[in-house]
């Protein structure tokens, strides 16, 4: 092997992107070796257009989860007549049972549908779908925070795309 082919070999071995992998609890000793040894990683949350940049804590993935299934139960049950005293029951239960116990979940479903709905075709049957999760145990002093959150989401789905530039025409030099 000559000595071009050996440094180019050496070269490429030290500019090479190091394997990472999970931190072990405590760093390893430090090595005399060339390569990069230990490395660390670091999980950063991302904002994402339906969170608000203070509010960089993300839902475990659990309760997003939950809560998915909580709307469509409560959109399931939904009616544009009045529920018979049977049906109500039974989605009462349903909803309950599915919630196990989390009025913050209710109140975040009721909340939201309330909050998307406003001035839409589909107002009274998600209002029929919020008002189950209220009577399910949804948390009373939560669901005003949420249906503003559904508010700001609504008017945000309404928004147009970002285009970059204020007109077409500024885009390609045309005044």
């Amino acid at each position: 092997m000559s000595s071009a082919s050996a440094a180019g070999t050496r070269s490429r071995s030290r500019t090479s992107a190091p394997v990472i992998q999970a931190a072990p609890s405590t760093p390893p000793a430090p090595s005399t070796s060339p390569t990069l040894g230990w490395v660390a990683l670091a999980i950063v949350p991302q904002v994402s257009d339906n969170m608000r940049m203070g509010d960089q804590r993300q839902a475990p993935e659990a309760d997003r989860v939950l809560v998915a299934q909580l709307t469509g139960e409560a959109r399931r049950h939904a009616q544009w007549r009045p529920l018979t005293t049977e049906e109500e029951a039974i989605a009462l239960a349903e909803l309950r049972a599915l919630a196990a116990g989390r009025a913050d979940l209710l109140a975040e479903v009721a909340g939201i549908l309330e909050g998307t709905s406003e001035g839409e075709l589909d107002e009274p049957l998600a209002r029929s779908a919020a008002r189950l999760c209220r009577e399910a145990g949804a948390d009373p002093a939560a669901i005003p925070a949420w249906a503003e959150e559904g508010r700001r989401r609504s008017a945000n789905a309404r928004r147009p795309p970002f285009s970059g530039s204020g007109t077409p025409r500024a885009r390609y030099g045309q005044p």
